[in-house]
């Protein structure tokens, strides 16, 4: 697996002292330097990158939450929305705009939208954003306006792309695209995007980035990689993922052990949060997502365990 390497700064001028204890690496920093100062921090976790720690804590917080709204006592509930919270204020914390656009998404879904509780959904939104908005500095609202701002640019074709980080992962989507159109079957080969990044944006008038880079874009990367046979396969073992842990979901609400069942639809969900953040990034720390798969997987053996313990009862 392909991963990246970041190095914490124990030393933060003009953030109030010093950062140096780090919990076990759990609470490495990551630093902005905007202008050539720094004006805050970002969490990066044991892994040392914010964007990819909130990818990581996005596969924990919709299990926590979908068995927090299905806890049947009131302790239960308690605790696991004790769970949830601090996770969803250090997905807040990582500054990273592509895990507070499915942090938000995800905690909609897991209120399973129905008729009778639509009120409930279309007031998520608001309520959430209030409760972290003490958590999300200045700094990351000026961030994400920008990035709206450059995403209706490219969007309308007018106006310049301002943040060189949408800039250049553009850049670095278009190239995997057009060696995808060169080879659409298998690809350029496993792990080759990175080393044909230069060549393919100046063949394209694309970016020059100065250094060999890789998509920003899971799918894009596997299919200028692999192809669309690549990708066909990719898409075969997290849908047989997905469906599997829904179909324990759905089994397990039948033989009414809410909690279990929430467990089980909460493993999709995180399945499909990885996928939404997978938009904005490329292959990093990919384990963490093949062990939810392998527990989604698994998940329909946990109703036939429970069935098989309820018979012999």
């Amino acid at each position: 697996m392909r991963g990246i390497v970041s190095q914490p700064r124990h030393h933060i001028p003009g953030c109030g002292g010093e950062y140096g204890n780090e919990f076990l690496r759990y609470a490495s920093n990551y630093v902005l330097y905007p202008g050539g100062e720094v004006s805050t921090l970002r969490f990066g976790g044991p892994v040392g990158e914010p964007n990819y720690y909130a990818q990581i804590l996005l596969l924990a917080y919709p299990i926590a939450l979908s068995m927090a709204l299905a806890g049947t006592g009131r302790l239960q509930s308690v605790f696991l929305f004790g769970v949830s919270g601090p996770v969803a204020a250090a997905i807040a914390l990582t500054q990273s705009r592509g895990g507070f656009i499915c942090l938000l998404v995800l905690s909609i879904l897991a209120l399973r939208p129905s008729r009778r509780n639509i009120l409930i959904v279309l007031g998520s939104v608001p309520v959430l954003g209030l409760l972290l908005a003490p958590l999300v500095p200045a700094e990351f609202t000026l961030r994400v306006m920008a990035a709206f701002s450059d995403v209706k640019a490219l969007v309308s074709g007018y106006g310049n792309v301002l943040d060189t980080a949408i800039a250049g992962r553009v850049s670095e989507m278009l190239a995997a695209w057009h060696v995808f159109l060169e080879r659409p079957w298998l690809g350029s080969g496993y792990a080759t995007f990175e080393s044909l990044y230069q060549d393919t944006a100046r063949r394209y008038d694309l970016m020059a980035r100065g250094a060999d880079r890789q998509a920003h874009n899971l799918y894009l990367e596997i299919l200028a990689e692999t192809g669309l046979a690549g990708l066909l396969a990719y898409a075969s073992m997290i849908a047989f993922a997905i469906f599997s842990a829904l179909a324990a979901a759905r089994r397990l609400a039948h033989v009414e052990r809410p909690l279990e069942s929430a467990a089980a639809g909460g493993l999709a969900l995180s399945i499909l949060g990885c996928l939404l953040s997978s938009v904005f990034l490329l292959e990093a720390f990919q384990w963490y997502l093949w062990m939810m798969v392998a527990l989604a997987v698994a998940a329909p053996a946990m109703h036939r365990g429970l069935a098989t313990a309820h018979a012999e009862n």
